[in-house]
């Protein structure tokens, strides 16, 4: 399931009080959407509705839209025993400058919150995730290697 769909479903459970709780989240690569980047601007080219613009069919159509979708996060986490999120700051979809940095910022200090950072090229074990990106790019960016690079058990410590 998409980032920001994941998200706005726990945020409805949220507001709707529906005493559901989760175990374990884990958000590969979320992207917040604080602004579009060039895939955005390739997908609208071609005729595709971009994930840009579907982030605002699902948060309104707005400057903020991504600051709902990081206010939306905290209450999942509210809702989650722990949630793990996997960044890697060279990916070139969910960008993390002026971007996916505004996760970091907006949920530092919350205890049942890993940010687990990825590198490309490297393997990284952290939060209870390894994160195997030593094999070869080819033409596919991080974002779209990161799912397969990806090992979650079962423990979970926040802060190593």
């Amino acid at each position: 399931m998409g980032c920001q769909l994941a998200v706005c479903l726990s945020e409805n459970i949220y507001n709707n009080d529906l005493k559901l709780r989760f175990g374990e989240v884990v958000l590969v690569a979320p992207d917040p959407k604080a602004r579009p980047v060039e895939r955005d601007h390739e997908e609208t080219a071609s005729g595709i509705t971009s994930a840009f613009d579907e982030a605002k069919l699902l948060w309104g159509d707005n400057s903020q839209m991504f600051k709902r979708f990081l206010d939306a996060l905290v209450k999942m986490a509210s809702l989650a025993d722990h949630v793990r999120i996997v960044l890697c700051r060279t990916d070139g979809v969910a960008v993390y400058t002026n971007n996916a940095d505004h996760i970091v910022r907006h949920l530092k200090g919350i205890e049942n919150v890993g940010i687990i950072f990825a590198q490309d090229g490297e393997i990284v074990n952290s939060h209870g995730v390894i994160i195997d990106l030593t094999a070869p790019a080819g033409r596919y960016d991080v974002h779209d290697r990161l799912w397969k690079s990806i090992k979650i058990f079962d423990s979970f410590v926040p802060n190593d």
